[in-house]
């Protein structure tokens, strides 16, 4: 029995040619933005509904500190959630739906097709350094994400729903910068959803990545699995005060 609990709780496990068993890499979580933004509207109904208490000296004080949390290019804008979460819905089926084709090359008349053979090859230039279009989607995507969810924090933790925090002019460019970014927004949710959890009665572990065997996806892939925790301990929270309201719309 005890063997059995130290397999199931070493997660999947591949036997190498020697013998000796190695723990599979875990893959980072998949996360939409219409996830997120079906949580802001989750909580923007409770607020609504009454058992989510509003508290605009709170709101502002965590709004703050992501503010001035050296997180670069953030700013604060009013927000019609209703609203915000139509667009997005919007937009996002229009991503699913569109497939860019490729084009085919122009026909010219007259114009003879070199011949391959007698055409000198010329190596592509290295672009190792240079994401590729689908890692920068991936970026965008996770981005979108991570800064939305903050949002949600803020509305769990004092009932705001008139602004919300996005993305500035001064929102970095480059990979590294906007990576960094990520990780500190991050190290601030967890930071207030320690004390949201707390408050609603539950305990909230940020995601620690295990030094021995870590996981997939580089950077990315680790702020991934540290937004799936803060996801999880959001999703009890709304289950729990979702659960408030119904027992208080029962009772009148």
């Amino acid at each position: 029995m005890d063997k059995l609990k130290g397999v199931v709780t070493r997660g999947p496990q591949t036997p190498t040619s020697g013998g000796v068993v190695s723990v599979k890499p875990v893959e980072p979580p998949k996360i939409s933005v219409a996830d997120v933004t079906q949580r802001l509207l989750d909580a923007d109904r409770l607020v609504k509904a009454g058992v989510i208490s509003t508290s605009p000296s709170t709101g502002k004080t965590i709004k703050d500190a992501f503010i001035n949390a050296g997180v670069n290019g953030i700013v604060s804008a009013p927000i019609n959630v209703g609203a915000y979460a139509g667009s997005v819905a919007a937009g996002e089926a229009i991503k699913g739906q569109y497939v860019p084709s490729p084009l085919p090359p122009p026909h010219l008349p007259g114009t003879a097709k070199p011949d391959p053979a007698s055409t000198p090859q010329v190596a592509a230039p290295t672009t190792s350094d240079t994401p590729t279009p689908s890692a920068t989607r991936h970026l965008d995507r996770v981005e979108k994400v991570v800064l939305e969810f903050a949002n949600v924090i803020i509305t769990l933790a004092s009932g705001n729903t008139e602004d919300r925090l996005a993305m500035g002019d001064a929102w970095p460019k480059e990979r590294g910068a906007r990576l960094d970014n990520l990780e500190q927004l991050l190290s601030i949710s967890e930071t207030h959803m320690k004390q949201v959890a707390e408050d609603n009665g539950i305990i909230f572990k940020p995601h620690l990545e295990p030094e021995t065997a870590p996981g997939t996806g580089g950077r990315l892939g680790v702020i991934e699995r540290r937004y799936r925790a803060l996801e999880k301990a959001a999703d009890r929270i709304i289950t729990l005060k979702d659960a408030e309201a119904k027992k208080t719309e029962a009772s009148v």
